[in-house]
């Protein structure tokens, strides 16, 4: 789930060099020269055990378990290499092959899917229906894109939280609910004439986005 925090704090970053980079020729230009840095720092980030063990290296996930056991100062213990070896000897034994045609194979399985997928879609139709009218929110277009995104971040560790101590179910009703209320209070928000309430529009799509980014790490581990 963690890795949501990356994209509010991409967001922070490209508002903060498209306010000084003014052209999006220059701007994606820039973009793109970045990115081609980060494949360059793949050696900086180590593999997760747990999949190693599914791919059945075990060796490289001793190896990782070691180096990340040294930085937390703390001793592996001594049976560790049996315990990956049997780790993959059980998942060989127990771990049946599935595929998508699993998702639909009995009526509740095929239930849960349809409505996972509904929401999924509803929450990323919003969310970036949201980033991509930001500059309609009727102030200063780089501040709003910093705040819209800085309070995804609160949401990102809240939702972790709630996953620790709650569960997934009844957390991701409630933040899409709140979400779908959010939404509806923009009905009061009118767009352009005499009854335009422009000061409004930020803390509202704030707040719409903020409950959207708890229910986006909430349903994605569901």
């Amino acid at each position: 789930v963690s890795y949501l925090f990356t994209i509010p704090l991409g967001y922070i970053t490209i508002a903060g060099i498209s306010y000084w980079i003014k052209g999006w020729r220059e701007l994606q230009i820039t973009i793109t020269l970045t990115a081609v840095v980060f494949p360059l720092l793949s050696w900086l980030f180590k593999e997760s055990p747990r999949w190693l063990i599914t791919m059945k290296d075990g060796d490289r996930a001793l190896q990782v378990m070691r180096e990340i056991a040294e930085f937390n100062k703390k001793d592996l213990p001594p049976n560790a290499d049996k315990l990956v070896k049997q780790a993959i000897m059980d998942g060989d034994n127990h771990a049946p092959a599935v595929g998508l045609k699993d998702l639909f194979n009995t009526p509740e399985i095929r239930k849960v899917s349809f409505v996972m997928y509904s929401i999924w879609f509803t929450v990323y139709f919003v969310y970036y229906g949201l980033v991509l009218n930001v500059s309609k929110w009727g102030g200063n277009v780089y501040a709003d894109s910093v705040i819209s995104a800085a309070v995804e971040l609160p949401a990102i560790g809240l939702s972790i939280l709630i996953l620790l101590k709650m569960g997934r179910r009844l957390p991701l009703c409630i933040a899409t609910v709140l979400a779908g209320v959010a939404c509806l209070l923009t009905i009061f928000v009118k767009s352009d004439g005499g009854d335009s309430w422009p000061g409004y529009r930020l803390p509202e799509g704030s707040l719409i986005k903020h409950h959207e980014e708890a229910s986006k790490p909430i349903g994605d581990t569901t």
